[in-house]
């Protein structure tokens, strides 16, 4: 069998060869560049290509070179990729995957292939300058106001999107691997009950947000929409309820990035790892998971956190081997948050010196380097003054 699949590799290596050659041969007039959409996972679907574009419209454009950019299924949402196409040049031949990789064995190859980092980050912060790249069409928009009629949403009447990651989509979607690595980034949906309340009270419709999900959101109220688990999830709707919410309410996820690719204000709870925090983004308010080193009985400092490297843990085995602890963000401390993005989108937040200090000193451990640059974010205040200890 494996000799078998050896030799199709080998004889699908010598059919794409000459096209590989021919790149090497244009290669002073023209400059052709591959670059994977990587429609596997939403927010690397988004947030690598977002940043990629805004990186480039942000250079005077080489008229030599020629991006093409090519995905592999599966494909997390066929919406998002159709609405990538009427962007970008995009093509889904599994031709140019093998021309991808036949041009890999040969030296060179770099130069003819963009690559992106596990946590492609806006360091200079170009998309906050860099126009919304992706619309519905009148056909699409038609749809959408009929499909929030039908889920009881008034066309014009404010909502706001919610989710919290959890484990269940993994699992289900790309059985037969080992997940759970990722498990350290999952939060409680029934931790979100008291913010969504609030909401709720105020008027606003609350879309619970998802495509698999591992409980229902507990309670039933009016203006509550368990979206996730109503039966009426779809592809489009991921993505048009994104887009018109008065903002979303997050965990660490990829849905965050849809937020963003509309420019729509989120809210991110739960935030782990701290040094991948989205900088920024000046529609963003974050309040961080905290961590108990075990050992010791306490908390570890944001500065401890960002300065010895804990802020870069990406898999749950790493917190376990230090003797670490995760702490979900609180009720108290998701409905806080929230309450502070309503009041700042409506112009009536105000912060006092004490706040706009305490705002300062949290941003000035974070440092330019590979992951953040320019930074506009902000972290919740009530989250920063009643963890200030954490601060020293």
């Amino acid at each position: 069998m494996n000799a078998m699949k050896k030799l199709k590799g080998l004889l699908i290596f010598l059919l794409v060869l000459p096209f590989v050659i021919v790149l090497r041969i244009i290669r002073p007039v023209i400059r052709v560049r591959f670059i994977d959409l990587n429609v596997f996972r939403i927010g690397h679907c988004i947030g690598n290509t977002e940043v990629y574009l805004a990186k480039r419209d942000a250079l005077p454009r080489d008229k030599k070179i020629v991006d093409i950019f090519y995905y592999i299924p599966p494909v997390c949402n066929f919406q998002l990729l159709k609405m990538w196409k009427r962007v970008i040049p995009v093509t889904g031949l599994r031709f140019i995957y093998w021309i991808v990789r036949a041009n890999r064995k040969i030296p060179g190859w770099k130069i003819h292939e963009v690559e992106f980092s596990r946590g492609e980050c806006d360091v200079q912060g170009l998309i906050d300058f860099s126009k919304q790249r992706v619309f519905f069409t009148q056909e699409e928009e038609a749809c959408g106001q009929k499909e929030l009629r039908s889920m009881g949403i008034r066309v014009k009447s404010p909502f706001v999107c919610f989710h919290a990651r959890d484990n269940a989509y993994l699992a289900k979607t790309y059985p037969g691997y080992d997940w759970s690595y990722h498990d350290f980034r999952d939060g409680d949906i029934n931790n979100y009950s008291l913010a969504i309340r609030g909401l709720l009270d105020r008027g606003y419709s609350a879309v619970r947000m998802g495509s698999i999900v591992k409980e229902k959101f507990p309670g039933s109220f009016p203006g509550l929409i368990d979206y996730a688990c109503s039966g009426m999830r779809s592809d489009f709707l991921d993505l048009y309820l994104s887009s018109k919410c008065h903002f979303f309410i997050h965990s660490e996820c990829g849905l965050g990035a849809v937020a963003r690719l509309f420019r729509k204000p989120a809210v991110c709870v739960n935030q782990i790892p701290m040094d991948y925090m989205i900088v920024w983004d000046p529609n963003y308010l974050v309040i961080c998971k905290k961590l108990w080193l075990k050992a010791e009985k306490r908390l570890l400092t944001f500065r401890e956190i960002l300065k010895s490297g804990i802020g870069r843990l990406f898999e749950s085995g790493d917190y376990v081997k230090r003797g670490i602890e995760i702490i979900q963000n609180t009720p108290e401390e998701i409905r806080d948050v929230s309450e502070e993005m309503l009041e700042r989108l409506a112009g009536r937040w105000k912060i006092d010196d004490e706040q706009e200090a305490l705002q300062r000193r949290f941003w000035s451990l974070y440092e330019t380097n590979d992951l953040h640059g320019v930074i506009r974010a902000r972290i919740g205040s009530k989250f920063l003054m009643q963890n200030k200890n954490l601060l020293n």
